[in-house]
C-alpha cells in the first residue's frame, strides 16, 4: 500500500469513529463495514435497484427502486412490465414521500382514560385485538381493494377467526360498469381499453389520462397508436373540463346527467349501419329511440359535432368506446354503462380494442349500496369488533352519519400509515409499514403477478399488512406465529415452484390469460333516462385528482407541491369556475363563493377554468373535503350535485396560482402557435462541430450577431425534444425531478410569494374560447447562445463544451441577473436553506445530487448526474457514451413517451431524429439563442 492510499484508508476510517459519536439519526455501524466489500457485493457510492411494486393506488405498476447505502432514493417505472412498461405516474413518483413522510404513525396507539390516542405497544395491542374477536358476536372487517397473497391471506384470516369480511371499500369501484356487464355478458368485469389497436376512440367521462383504469398504461398504448401514425381520432365527452378532454383530439362538452341520449343516439345509427344478430337487435329495440334533433337539445352538444362522432363511429375499423368517471357516478350512470356495453358489443369491439380477459380483479370490490349495509348494520348496533384495514372512508365519504355509526361498534380497530379522520376515531391503531419495507405481492392485471419487496428496515415501529393479520390470529390461537415472508415465499413455491426466485429478481411473472367468452344474454334492463332532462339548476362536480387519485395521496406534500396542471394551483382548495359563470357572478380569481345545496354549505376561492360549461362548478377530491350527504347513486359514490347555488362572499382569499396566464396573449408561446414555427425548411438547426447546418428561414443566425464565438462541440452537444402530441400533460416529469434532483419543498407561503422552486413546469395555455388547450413542459433550454451567461458576474454560470448551460453553486452570489435575462424564466433563487429537513424526510435525498444552501440561483441540468455516471461507465470500457447509456429523470417517467435525450450529434440518436423532423421547431428561437430544447408542434396532418 502506497503513502496516498494508506492516508485515505486512515482518514476514512477516523472520520467514521468522529462519526459514531455523534447523534446523525443513522446506524454508525454502518460506516465501518463498508470499508471492505459487503458480503451482498454491494459497492460503496453505487446503487443497487430493486424490483418491486407501487401501491399509491390501485393500478398497481411495476417499478424499480434505485437504493443507496441501504434506503431507496428514486423510483421508476419497470422496464419490460406488461402494464406499465417502465413509465411511472405523479402519484407513483411521489409515493417516495409517503416511506419517508414526517406524518407516518411511528408506533401503535391506544385510547387512554380520556379518550385520547396515546402510544402504546404491539405485546399491548394486539392481545386486546384478538381478545375482542374471541369474545364472540358478529366482527367485521372492511379494507380497500386487495389482491394476491394479501388477498388469500384476508379470506383465510376471516375463515379462521370468524371475522366477517365485508365488500372492499373503493371510491371509484366502477360498480355501474360491472353491473352492466353482469347484465348484459353475466360477468361482473372492466375490460382493459386498447387505443393502440382502434382508429376512433370515444371515451365518455373517463379520464383515462388521470385515474381511470391504468392511466400510465393508456398513455402508453396511445404513444404506439400514434407512432404507427395514420387516420386516428378521439372524441372526449364531459361534463366538466379534464385533463383527458383537453388531450383528446376533439373535446365534447355534454350538459351534466344527459350522457345516456348521446350513446342511444350513437347506438341506433350504428344499429341503422350494421347488420345485428337477433339478441343484440332485441337489446337495441329496448333502448328508447333518441333523435339527433332530440339528443342535441338535451345534451347542449351541436347537432354537427353528433352527426360527426356519430359518422365516425359508424365508418371505423376498429372503434373503442369507454364509459366511466364522472359519467356513470349520477342517477342515470347505469343506463350509461349499459349503453356504452351495447355499443361495445354491436361494433364488435370484443376482442378487437377491448379485452375482457385481462383486467384487473374487482370481483370482491363492493359498491357504495354495499357500504350502506355497513352503516346500517352499525346503526343497529349488529357489529362488535371492525377492523378498518388501509382504508378511510370517513375522509373520502365525509358523512356525519357515517361517524356516529363507527361510535357505535364495540371496538374499531385501525390499521394505517398516516393520520386520517377514519384513525382518529379508531380505539386501537395499528401502524402499517410502507410497501418499500415489506413482502408481498399484487396482481395489476389478470395473469400479471407482481413481487412486492422490502428495500430497507422499517424505519418506525410498523408492521407490513399481512404480519399484522397473522400476527392477529396468532394472539387468538387461529394459526402459527409465522412471518408475512414465509407465508407469500410458500405461496409462490406452491404456484411458481423454482421459478419463483427468477420472478423475485423480475419482479413480475406474467402469463397469458384464457380469452373470455362474451355472448349476449336476453335483455332485462330497464331504462329510465329518457324520462330526464339532465340535472337542473347549477350542478357541482367531485372529480378525480390526477394528484390525489380520490383524495387518499392527498396528505403527500410533494404533490401539493407541484402544482394542478389545468388550473397551476398548488397547495389550497378552489372551485373552478366556468370563464361565462365567472362573469355573470361578477368573481374573479381568489374571489370566494359560497356554495349552498340543501343543508349543505361550504366557502371555497374561485379559479376560472377556460372551456368549463355554464353553472358548472367542480371541486377535486382531495382539495376539499366531500360535501356531507353526497348522492351515492348507480352502486358508486356520487359525482354531482345539482341544484346548487353560489354566491360571492365578498372575501378574497389568497391562493398559490403558479402561473402568470392561462392564454399565451398573442405571444405565439406553444410550438405550432406562431407563423416562424411553420417555416419551411428541410432541418432544424442544429450543431455539428460548431458549425450551424438547416437554419430556419426567416431567424437570424446567431453566430453572426452574438458577441461570442461559436460555441465548438468535440463530441457530445446534449439535447432534448419533446413530442407535444404525446405529452397527456400529466406531471409526471415534474415530479420525477423533484425526486432526482433534490429540488426543495419549499410550502404553500413560499408559493404565495411566487417562490417555487421547480426546475421543470408544466405550462397551460388555453385558446381564447377555452375550447382547446396545450401543456407545454419546460425547463432550461440549454441555449448555445445563453442570455444568462454573460450577466453573471463571477461567471458561476457558464457553457461547456457539450452543449449544457452549467451551474456552479459555490460560486454564485445571487444576485439574480442570470434570471431576470432569462427569456424563458426557468431558473429559481433559493431564498431559503431548505435542505434542513426534519426526520426522515432528510432521508429522501438522492446523494449523487448535491443539497443547495441559501442566497443561490439553481435550475435544470440535464441530469448531468446521469451524464456523468455514464461518461465513467463509457471510460472503464474504453468507449464513448451510447445511444441508451443514459436519460434524464423527466424522460425516463414519462407515461406517453414523449421525451427523449441523447447526443445531438449523433445521426443515429432519437434526439437528433426528432430535431431534424418536419414538426421540429423551438421556443422564442427568433431570439437568436438557439436552444437545446426542441419541441414536435401539433399539426401537419397529425392529430393533437
Amino acid at each position: 500500500m502506497d503513502r496516498r492510499d494508506f492516508l485515505r484508508w486512515v482518514g476514512v476510517a477516523s472520520g467514521a469513529s468522529v462519526l459514531a459519536g455523534c447523534d446523525l439519526n443513522r446506524k454508525s455501524e454502518k460506516l465501518i463495514p463498508y470499508l471492505v466489500p459487503p458480503d451482498d457485493g454491494t459497492i460503496p457510492g453505487e446503487a443497487t435497484f430493486l424490483a418491486t411494486s407501487c401501491t399509491e393506488c390501485p393500478a398497481n405498476c411495476g417499478v424499480t427502486a434505485r437504493v443507496r447505502d441501504a434506503r431507496p432514493v428514486k423510483l421508476e417505472g419497470l422496464a419490460g412490465h406488461p402494464v406499465n412498461d417502465g413509465a411511472l405516474c405523479i402519484r407513483g413518483q411521489a409515493s417516495l414521500n409517503r416511506l419517508y413522510n414526517v406524518e407516518r404513525i411511528r408506533g401503535p396507539q391506544m385510547k387512554d382514560a380520556s379518550g385520547k390516542l396515546a402510544p402504546t405497544t404491539w405485546d399491548n395491542a394486539l392481545p386486546r385485538v384478538a381478545s375482542a374477536i374471541k369474545s364472540g358476536g358478529d366482527h367485521a372487517l372492511l379494507s380497500g381493494r386487495t389482491s394476491g397473497s394479501l388477498a388469500a391471506l384476508m379470506e383465510d384470516f376471516s375463515s379462521r377467526t370468524g371475522v366477517r369480511r365485508l365488500p372492499e371499500f373503493e371510491v371509484f369501484s366502477y360498480a355501474a360498469v360491472r353491473e352492466a356487464n353482469r347484465e348484459l355478458f353475466g360477468q361482473p368485469v372492466v375490460p382493459v381499453a386498447m387505443p393502440d389497436a382502434a382508429d376512433v376512440v370515444i371515451t365518455v367521462g373517463a379520464d383515462v389520462l388521470e385515474t381511470c383504469g391504468n392511466p400510465v398504461a393508456f398513455a402508453r398504448a396511445l404513444a404506439r397508436r400514434r407512432d404507427r401514425g395514420g387516420k386516428f381520432e378521439w372524441y372526449h365527452v364531459e361534463p366538466h373540463a379534464s385533463m383527458t378532454g383537453f388531450k383528446a383530439s376533439q373535446r365534447v362538452v355534454v350538459r351534466p346527467g344527459t350522457e345516456a341520449h348521446l350513446l342511444a343516439f350513437l347506438l341506433h345509427a350504428v344499429a341503422g349501419q350494421r347488420s345485428l344478430d337477433s339478441r343484440t337487435a332485441a337489446h337495441v329495440n329496448r333502448v328508447p329511440a333518441v333523435t339527433a334533433d332530440r339528443a342535441a337539445e338535451v345534451t347542449g352538444i351541436a347537432r354537427e359535432q353528433i352527426e360527426h362522432m356519430s359518422e365516425a363511429l359508424v365508418n371505423a375499423s376498429n372503434p373503442l368506446l369507454l364509459a366511466g368517471g364522472v359519467s356513470v357516478a349520477h342517477d342515470g350512470g347505469l343506463d350509461v354503462a349499459h349503453l356504452a356495453a351495447l355499443l361495445q358489443s354491436a361494433c364488435g369491439m370484443n376482442g378487437r380494442t377491448l379485452d375482457f380477459a385481462a383486467g384487473a380483479d374487482y370481483s370482491r370490490t363492493g359498491s357504495m349500496a354495499d357500504f350502506d349495509r355497513l352503516v346500517q348494520r352499525l346503526e343497529a348496533g349488529q357489529v362488535g369488533t371492525l377492523i378498518l384495514f388501509n382504508v378511510d372512508p370517513v375522509g373520502l365519504v365525509a358523512d356525519d352519519r357515517l361517524k356516529n355509526a363507527l361510535s357505535r361498534a364495540a371496538l374499531l380497530v385501525g390499521v394505517g400509515d398516516m393520520p386520517n379522520p377514519t384513525l382518529d376515531l379508531c380505539d386501537i391503531v395499528l401502524p402499517l409499514s410502507h410497501t418499500l419495507e415489506s413482502w408481498g405481492d399484487n396482481e395489476p392485471a389478470a395473469g400479471v403477478l407482481n413481487v412486492v419487496q422490502p428495500a430497507l428496515t422499517p424505519l418506525f415501529d410498523t408492521l407490513s399488512a399481512g404480519d399484522i393479520l397473522l400476527r392477529i390470529m396468532a394472539e387468538a390461537g387461529a394459526a402459527q406465529d409465522v412471518t408475512y415472508q414465509q407465508y407469500v415465499a410458500d405461496r409462490w413455491a406452491r404456484e411458481y415452484g423454482t421459478g419463483a426466485e427468477e420472478m423475485v429478481k423480475t419482479g413480475f411473472v406474467s402469463r397469458k390469460p384464457a380469452a373470455a367468452a362474451i355472448t349476449l344474454r336476453d335483455p332485462d334492463h330497464r331504462f329510465t333516462f329518457d324520462t330526464t332532462g339532465g340535472l337542473e339548476g347549477g350542478v357541482l362536480v367531485l372529480a378525480p385528482s390526477v394528484r390525489w387519485y380520490d383524495g387518499r395521496s392527498e396528505g403527500l406534500e410533494l404533490l401539493r407541491e407541484i402544482p394542478d396542471p389545468l388550473t397551476s394551483v398548488s397547495w389550497d382548495a378552489w372551485v373552478s369556475v366556468g370563464m361565462e359563470t365567472a362573469t355573470a357572478l361578477g368573481v374573479a380569481d381568489q374571489d370566494e363563493v359560497e356554495i349552498r345545496a340543501a343543508a349543505w354549505t361550504t366557502r371555497l376561492p374561485v379559479r376560472r377554468q377556460p372551456g368549463l360549461a355554464r353553472d358548472v362548478f367542480v371541486v377535486q377530491r382531495g382539495a376539499a373535503a366531500p360535501p356531507t350527504g353526497w348522492s351515492r347513486v348507480s352502486g358508486e359514490s356520487g359525482a354531482y350535485l345539482a341544484g346548487v347555488s353560489v354566491t360571492p362572499t365578498g372575501r378574497r382569499v389568497r391562493l398559490p396560482i403558479l402561473s402568470g396566464s392561462l392564454g399565451e396573449e398573442g405571444r405565439g408561446i406553444v410550438p405550432g402557435h406562431h407563423p416562424e414555427h411553420f417555416s419551411p425548411h428541410a432541418e432544424m438547426m442544429a450543431v455539428h462541430g460548431g458549425a450551424h447546418s438547416g437554419e430556419v428561414t426567416g431567424h437570424p443566425d446567431p453566430k453572426d450577431t452574438s458577441f461570442y464565438p461559436a460555441p465548438d462541440y468535440p463530441k457530445y452537444r446534449w439535447a432534448m425534444a419533446i413530442d407535444m402530441e404525446k405529452c397527456v400533460g400529466c406531471s409526471a416529469c415534474v415530479a420525477a425531478c423533484h425526486v432526482e434532483n433534490n429540488v426543495p419543498m419549499t410550502g404553500r407561503e413560499e408559493h404565495l410569494k411566487g417562490r417555487e422552486m421547480s426546475w421543470i413546469r408544466l405550462e397551460q395555455y388555453y385558446s381564447e374560447d377555452g375550447s382547446q388547450a396545450d401543456f407545454v413542459p419546460t425547463m432550461c433550454q440549454h441555449c448555445d447562445y445563453a442570455t444568462c451567461e454573460p450577466v453573471c458576474p463571477v461567471y458561476a454560470t457558464y457553457h461547456n463544451n457539450e452543449g449544457l448551460n452549467a451551474q456552479v453553486y459555490n460560486r454564485c452570489v445571487g444576485t439574480r441577473y442570470c434570471s431576470n435575462n432569462c427569456p424563458y424564466k426557468q431558473r429559481r433563487f433559493n431564498w431559503f436553506a431548505h435542505n434542513d429537513r426534519p426526520h426522515p424526510l432528510n432521508l429522501m435525498v438522492n446523494p449523487d445530487v448535491s443539497l443547495r444552501g441559501k442566497g443561490i440561483m439553481e435550475k435544470c441540468t440535464m441530469c448531468v448526474q446521469r451524464i456523468r455516471k455514464a461518461r465513467d461507465v463509457a471510460k472503464d470500457e474504453k468507449r464513448d457514451i451510447r445511444e441508451g447509456d443514459l436519460t434524464t429523470a423527466c424522460a425516463q417517467s414519462c407515461p406517453g413517451n414523449a421525451i427523449v435525450f441523447g447526443n445531438l450529434l449523433d445521426e443515429n440518436s432519437e434526439v437528433h431524429k426528432w430535431a431534424h423532423s418536419e414538426r421540429s421547431t423551438r421556443i422564442l428561437e427568433e431570439l437568436g439563442t438557439s436552444p437545446g430544447v426542441f419541441y414536435l408542434k401539433k399539426g401537419n396532418g397529425h392529430d393533437a
